[in-house]
């Protein structure tokens, strides 16, 4: 479901300072158990105190498990549409634009539920997996394992970089998904999300250190079952609270001082609603990235 077709940029790609994109792919994380969302349980203590991150309240996911949802987010490309044609994928817009590209995960490369985002990850010109095979639902590292790499690909950036994390996120099994300095929050799924803001957090610090213009986007592929006909142990299913999912972005004060119209259009769509569908758009969108058949009026930062 990959196009090989050659992208027909609208522009060229823009000069400049060298700009770093990440986007962060989470996993099994719910909209309804991050405390800036509302919930009781401090669950997202340090992303709250980030200067200027865009929160959007209204993101959900066309599908409740990895293999549907991750291709959404990557290239627009929904499997049950009727008619759904694939689409150029990030990594390969990026590749194409003259970045460097990343795909850096926690999540096994190969298996019965990761081949498919596999195929997505060797577009990228540096690809680092920190599990095994076969990991899906063994404890796999933890996603700390993977900010040595991050910090390294920003560090070291000479030019446009474009990196994507796949998070193991929280994940089933939940407990399995945080360190001991993280199991006091609250349920073990609470603690995993804790642990995911202290890695977003991280990355965003990464970032701002590098200096220079630089974007982050976050958000997971579906939520789960967290007591709902699990016995409070959370599970991948077809329940409403799966499908709300949290986005948020952030650019540094480079970024935002070439790109007022979009950052003030990002504050202005945050209460807009949005499916995976727009984050190819928003993503290209921040890196002045235009092709030929890209829907880049679904982008959360265009006030179309």
């Amino acid at each position: 479901r990959i196009s090989r077709e050659p992208v027909h940029f609208l522009a060229p790609p823009p000069g400049g300072p060298p700009l770093v994109v990440v986007l962060v792919i989470g996993e099994s994380a719910r909209r309804d158990h991050q405390h800036m969302y509302g919930y009781p349980v401090p669950t997202t203590p340090e992303m709250e105190q980030v200067p200027d991150l865009v929160r959007f309240d209204n993101m959900v996911t066309p599908f409740d498990y990895t293999v549907g949802a991750v291709p959404v987010i990557l290239s627009g490309y929904d499997r049950l549409l009727s008619g759904a044609v694939p689409g150029h994928d990030l990594v390969s817009v990026f590749n194409a634009a003259g970045f460097d590209t990343w795909w850096i995960s926690n999540h096994p490369r190969l298996g019965p539920y990761d081949s498919v985002i596999g195929a997505y990850s060797e577009q990228a010109r540096h690809i680092v997996y920190t599990t095994v095979h076969g990991g899906i639902m063994s404890s796999p590292v933890l996603d700390g394992r993977m900010l040595p790499t991050v910090d390294g690909a920003i560090a070291n950036a000479r030019g446009p970089v474009f990196i994507v994390l796949h998070l193991f996120g929280s994940h089933e099994n939940a407990a399995d998904r945080y360190p001991r300095a993280f199991a006091h929050v609250g349920t073990p799924y609470d603690n995993s999300i804790a642990y995911t803001d202290h890695i977003l957090a991280h990355v965003r610090d990464s970032l701002a250190a590098h200096g220079g213009p630089a974007t982050l986007f976050y958000v997971p592929d579906h939520g789960v079952r967290v007591n709902e006909c699990t016995a409070g142990i959370p599970a991948h299913g077809d329940v409403r609270a799966a499908y709300a999912v949290p986005f948020y972005f952030w650019a540094s004060a480079a970024w935002q001082a070439g790109h007022p119209q979009a950052m003030r259009a990002a504050r202005d769509n945050t209460q807009a609603p949005f499916t995976l569908a727009a984050i190819p758009a928003s993503v290209l969108d921040a890196a002045g990235l235009a092709y030929q058949g890209a829907d880049m009026a679904r982008s959360a930062l265009s006030a179309h």
